[in-house]
């Protein structure tokens, strides 16, 4: 069953400053301990790379863009809903 963040989650103050600073690491165990707003500094720090990197395989904006969004709502389920911040399933 997949989590999607809820509109409150969604809906968070702005990341302060100092969070910029903080490791991918840091982020993920923030995010998992309720701190959720803080997700944006990885959706800032790496959308440019996944958009590209989405683009140039789907060769469409739209079907990256969605692809992008997906990964996002993934990955934020997955930390939510697991015990040790990463996925139960094989390759992830």
């Amino acid at each position: 069953m997949q989590i999607l963040p809820t509109d409150s989650q969604l809906a968070s103050p702005v990341v302060p400053p100092a969070a910029i600073l903080l490791t991918d690491e840091e982020v993920v165990a923030r995010v998992r301990a309720g701190d959720t707003h803080v997700f944006e500094i990885l959706m800032r720090r790496y959308n440019q790379r996944l958009y590209r990197a989405a683009r140039a395989i789907l060769q469409s904006d739209a079907e990256a863009e969605d692809a992008v969004q997906q990964a996002y709502l993934n990955a934020f389920g997955t930390w939510l809903s697991s015990k040790d911040g990463r996925s139960s399933q094989p390759g992830s």
